[in-house]
């Protein structure tokens, strides 16, 4: 495979070795935002527990945002703190988007 045409895949939750590729759609660089947003809130959770974290919402958000658009899935996580407040199992009062 050439490395062009190697598809862009958000950095955030493909661990350290893999890095998005500078002409990333506008769509994969918002969703890699999030994720580096998300990656800071989690902050006290370990880098294995975080990784798996990102893998998983980054996969939703890719299959959302391909279904729906990326803006409309990376909305509808909510904010990155409450997500991460979540995940801790702390009350958060949802918005239902960001």
């Amino acid at each position: 495979m050439r490395p062009d045409s190697v598809p862009t895949v958000p950095a955030a939750f493909c661990g350290p070795w893999l890095s998005a590729r500078p002409q990333a759609p506008p769509g994969a660089v918002r969703i890699e935002h999030f994720l580096s947003d998300l990656r800071r809130a989690l902050e006290g959770f370990s880098d294995a527990e975080a990784e798996e974290i990102l893998r998983e919402l980054g996969s939703h958000l890719l299959e959302q945002g391909a279904a729906k658009g990326e803006a409309a899935a990376v909305a509808a996580m909510g904010s990155p703190e409450d997500l991460a407040a979540l995940y801790r199992g702390e009350p958060v009062a949802w918005s239902g988007g960001r």
